[in-house]
């Protein structure tokens, strides 16, 4: 399934846990390339080229743009991005001839524990039998529950991205929102308790990405859902 990975970003959140998966995972670790913003281009170019999957680990919001550097010899390999917000690069038609195999981990592997992780893969660009493939793989090599992600009717992007709004953007704002309401009472019942904890654990990561999050283009129409929904809450379990 892989010959020889590259971790793009391995020194950040995400990038060290996927090197550290390969590395226990891999026979040699001399096959595993790595390289971070301390690279020089000579270098970026001289990994791409001997890699057959790129685990792309940079920012959100510097994606699109590293794509764009190296396009050209990224070209005939499987990229393995890690967006939050998937459509930007699905849509962008500079990208185009790119292949990307979508994976979103639903945790922060610094704060989670090995039993609360799992993981979504997809792609519009691969055959599903193949992406198969990688969740099985990528399953055994992260330690992590895989899904693949199908999209009943359209491309599985607007399907992930629909999903992030409200289990992402959505959720963070209303923790957020209710942790505020409740921060100077004295009286803390259990539940508020964890509402204020699941809010700090937000506030404590990345804002820049957070604030990303907020833009996806789903998350209107999921506020309105919501509010709707709120109105017209009954005790009726």
């Amino acid at each position: 399934m892989m010959r020889s990975p590259l971790v793009v970003g391995y020194k950040g959140e995400i990038g060290r846990f996927l090197l550290a998966g390969l590395l226990e995972d891999m026979p040699k670790a001399n096959d595993i390339l790595c390289v971070d913003i301390n690279n020089s281009d000579a270098d970026v170019l001289e990994r791409i080229d001997k890699a057959d999957v790129i685990f792309l680990c940079v920012p959100l919001q510097a994606t699109a743009s590293w794509l764009l550097k190296y396009k050209d010899v990224l070209i005939g390999k499987v990229i393995v991005e890690q967006s939050s917000i998937k459509a930007f690069l699905y849509e962008d038609l500079r990208l185009n001839g790119l292949t990307f195999l979508s994976m979103h981990l639903l945790f922060r592997p610094s704060a989670t524990s090995v039993a609360d992780r799992r993981g979504l893969l997809f792609s519009d660009h691969l055959p599903t039998e193949e992406v198969r493939g990688f969740v099985r793989a990528f399953s055994r090599s992260f330690q992590t529950p895989m899904d693949l992600l199908m999209s009943p009717a359209g491309p599985a992007y607007f399907l992930h991205d629909q999903m992030m709004s409200r289990h992402q953007a959505l959720v963070h704002r209303v923790l957020a929102t209710l942790a505020d309401t409740i921060s100077k009472e004295d009286a803390q019942t259990y539940v508020g308790q964890r509402v204020r904890e699941l809010a700090g654990r937000i506030r404590s990561g990345d804002p820049t990405l957070y604030r990303l999050i907020q833009e996806n283009p789903y998350l209107e129409e999921e506020l309105a859902s919501f509010k709707a929904r709120l109105d017209r809450f009954t005790v009726d379990w």
